[in-house]
């Protein structure tokens, strides 16, 4: 978690193309990303699928999500977090430590990781 937070707050977020609410969720969490991202907070988005695919660019591109997509093949980040559905976010400080568990609305986890940076000092 140290190495995705990278020294600064971060969102992780869970998605995926096959849960109705995740996909419902992407278009927030896509423009609360943004919004994050110049502040200076990371998102980390997790896609539940075995790799890039037409059906993932597809849920990407409906979506207007933007910014890095990583797989959980392993379902290492998933075990980390005690994660087991889509869409969950949840926001690390500049250490990697957890501060806010599972929430499954992207404006709330945003929000959250706007107190911790502020929190940070950021």
């Amino acid at each position: 978690l140290r190495d995705l937070a990278g020294g600064r707050v971060t969102v992780v977020a869970f998605t995926s193309p096959q849960c109705g609410p995740a996909v419902e969720d992407l278009p927030r969490l896509a423009a609360a990303a943004e919004r994050l991202r110049r502040l200076g907070v990371g998102v980390v988005t997790v896609v539940e699928a075995t790799g890039p695919s037409a059906e993932v660019a597809a849920f990407l591109a409906k979506g207007r999500h933007a910014g890095p997509v990583h797989f959980d093949r392993r379902h290492e980040a998933s075990r980390a977090l005690n994660q087991w559905g889509t869409p969950y976010y949840y926001v690390l400080d500049g250490d990697g430590r957890v501060r806010f568990e599972a929430t499954s609305d992207a404006d709330e986890a945003m929000a959250r990781a706007e107190a911790v940076r502020a929190a940070e000092g950021g």
